[in-house]
């Protein structure tokens, strides 16, 4: 690891702004920031995460004061400033650029998309990029890999938040998710430069920065295996869907499966982890339209959970509409109507209802995945599964008692229940 020489000038840009310009970096990684544009004097440079724009204030000022020239350009997903959505991203930055103070900087910004959407507007030969995002996976790492394939082969990165884990933000305690920017660090090689900010415990810093060599390329397959690292938030299907074109444009067909494999993963753990609640009309209208865009409907399972399911979407679409159960192991059924995957024909008007219980889940859909049958299930990678079977049960259980308000059939309120009835 290298030492990078601090430069402090730039900072003086902040003194003209109301709250120092709302920048999310302290002193300490501004001047690294900016002592790195001082060493390496980029010609293009990427800035992934604006907010109020102050870094980018502080970046223009760094450049005017070197007294070169450089293209520059600032790049959010959101269009309003986060912590206040009456003000535009970057607003303190265009208080600047008014002041045409931008005379060595060819400055834009990129709004509204991911840094995925936006690369055919910046180009290629990037030598100087700032990640500055969610902290949280997959953040960084998900803005790192479609940069890669712009970069100069001597670019730099500079990573914000990679000591975030440990030091937090107003937080003794650290912030033990937020590890993106040190994730995406760690695992590219190359030539790393640290700083110890005296300020923090034991020294950490909480910036960092890489610069690109002949190794680098042999560490991307790494990059792509830490998307397995457990993700602590799934981006919108918009960015989700920027970064799918992206990788299936720049790499090849293996990288762009681990991506997908790495969605159905994060997907399916995250749900479970955090305990998240999925609306139930939502699931149940997500339901209804699938079983009526299905030509053929397959429960897979074929116990109790099964058989809930088949009275409901019998009751709903008619008699005898479900063409049949798929098991994993065939063997332990007599049942005409049961199949094995291999047995189903894929097609994209199938409908395959998981109908089994959750612990058996994540075998069930990486064997649906290995044979192409991930997009035909619902509900689409298990998540909505409990909420499913909720709101069938209680479908159900009006439909068995005459169209009565069905709260609980279980313990005591059974035993009231049919104490009452007699």
């Amino acid at each position: 690891m290298e030492k990078l020489e601090l430069y402090r000038e730039p900072l003086e840009i902040l003194n003209r702004f109301e709250n120092k310009g709302y920048t999310g970096m302290s002193d300490f990684d501004l001047s690294f920031l900016c002592g790195a544009i001082k060493k390496f004097r980029p010609k293009k440079i990427v800035e992934v995460g604006v907010a109020a724009g102050g870094t980018t204030a502080v970046i223009i000022n760094c450049v005017k004061l070197l007294n070169y020239g450089c293209e520059m350009y600032s790049v959010d997903r959101s269009s309003r400033y986060y912590y206040d959505i009456s003000k535009r991203t970057g607003f303190i930055a265009e208080q600047l650029i008014a002041e045409k103070f931008t005379d060595f900087v060819k400055h834009r910004f990129l709004l509204g998309n991911t840094v995925a959407a936006s690369l055919d507007e910046i180009g290629g030969e990037i030598d100087f990029v700032i990640l500055d995002t969610m902290h949280s996976l997959p953040g960084e790492l998900l803005d790192f890999i479609p940069l890669y394939p712009f970069l100069n082969k001597k670019a730099v990165l500079v990573f914000h938040d990679v000591g975030q884990s440990q030091l937090g933000i107003h937080n003794i305690n650290g912030a033990p998710y937020e590890y993106a920017s040190l994730v995406t660090f760690s695992t590219l090689t190359g030539k790393k430069y640290v700083a110890s900010d005296k300020k923090n415990i034991a020294g950490i810093s909480n910036i960092g920065a890489i610069q690109l060599d002949e190794s680098t390329p042999n560490s991307i397959e790494n990059t792509f295996f830490s998307l397995f690292i457990n993700w602590n938030y799934i981006p919108d299907k918009q960015s989700l869907e920027e970064y799918r074109q992206r990788i299936a444009k720049e790499y090849n067909e293996i990288y762009s499966k681990m991506f997908e494999r790495a969605i159905e993963c994060n997907v399916f753990s995250l749900y479970r982890r955090n305990g998240i609640k999925i609306p139930l009309n939502v699931i149940k209208d997500g339901l209804g339209k699938a079983l009526k865009e299905a030509e053929k409907i397959y429960i897979y399972g074929a116990g109790k959970i099964s058989r809930n399911i088949t009275k409901y979407v019998e009751r709903v679409l008619g008699e005898h509409i479900i063409s049949g159960y798929i098991v994993t192991h065939k063997c332990l059924y007599s049942q005409k109507n049961i199949y094995t995957l291999e047995d189903i024909e894929r097609d994209d008007n199938l409908l395959i209802i998981l109908g089994l219980d959750e612990k058996h889940h994540l075998d069930v859909l990486d064997y649906l995945y290995e044979k192409g049958f991930s997009r035909q299930v619902f509900p689409y990678n298990g998540v909505g599964f409990r909420e499913m079977i909720e709101f069938i049960m209680y479908e159900n259980c009006i439909a068995e008692n005459g169209g009565e308000l069905c709260v609980s059939l279980n313990g005591y309120e059974k035993l009231i229940r049919n104490a009452a009835r007699k």
